[in-house]
């Protein structure tokens, strides 16, 4: 492909996406969302349309009248903006709210995934271009977990697999095998920070998706973010999905887990 549409939310992922397409010589046209994308993105693009989240007839037209066959989406959207009464939905987008079975972060993102395709823009893999940084096995760390930590997050394991399968979240906090916090819309660095503030430091964190997951969107993301927020809450492992997780700024986030004495693992 020479072109690609790229649906942009928040964090660093949508800026490293269209460099890495740009490396392959590929032109990226970005719709941006107001209340969530970077202004950053704009250098990092070939043309850009901003539009509010309630505007999806808008980035539509935008794709189409660039003739944008492929895209994907990229980066955090913050879907409890749905209960946000600022927001006001346009035609196209309530069609697919109405539609929508229920308001779970998945079941809308899949709700647009089908109304792209049926107007001709098929969604990639999020993992297109990015394929280095995708989480393998073992610790990406100078520190490894300890004994008792290897337990926490064999006890995880299990536990996250079926709330990622309930799709209520992909995140949980624990400690001595006992679940302190479980993600809802509130993201990982708010869950962190959540469960720390139950049982102090050292609590690990396990980030894994569900078996049916749909890598073309909300794909699991750690960061530099991730880590300040594991630093702020004292919490001593992040533990993720390898072959699933994509890091955001890989060696930045290392570098910045080194200096803290943390462990991130894939598993």
């Amino acid at each position: 492909m020479d072109k690609i549409g790229l649906i942009a939310g928040s964090s660093r992922f949508p800026i490293l996406f269209s460099a890495a397409a740009k490396k392959r010589g590929v032109s990226v046209y970005a719709v941006a969302l107001k209340e969530e994308t970077s202004p950053e993105l704009e250098r990092a693009v070939d043309k850009i349309c901003w539009v509010s989240l309630g505007e999806l007839g808008r980035a539509v037209d935008f794709l189409k009248e660039n003739n944008i066959k492929y895209a994907v989406m990229a980066g955090k959207v913050c879907l409890s903006h749905i209960y946000n009464k600022s927001i006001k939905p346009d035609s196209f987008l309530n069609n697919v709210l109405v539609k929508a079975a229920d308001k779970r972060g998945d079941t809308l993102l899949l709700a647009v995934a089908g109304f792209l395709n049926k107007i001709g823009i098929k969604l990639l893999d999020c993992f297109t271009f990015l394929k280095d940084d995708i989480a393998k096995k073992g610790p990406v760390t100078k520190t490894v977990p300890t004994k008792q930590q290897l337990l926490d997050i064999k006890f995880a394991k299990p536990i996250i697999k079926r709330i990622a399968l309930m799709r209520i979240g992909q995140t949980i906090v624990v400690k001595d095998k006992a679940v302190l916090a479980v993600e809802a819309m509130e993201g990982t660095d708010n869950t962190i920070r959540r469960g720390a503030k139950i049982a102090g430091v050292g609590v690990v964190v396990v980030k894994m998706t569900s078996p049916k997951h749909d890598m073309r969107f909300d794909i699991p993301l750690v960061g530099p973010s991730t880590i300040q927020a594991m630093k702020e809450a004292g919490a001593a492992v992040l533990a993720v999905e390898a072959g699933k997780t994509l890091f955001i700024d890989k060696e930045e986030l290392i570098k910045l887990a080194d200096s803290c004495g943390i462990c991130v693992i894939g598993i």
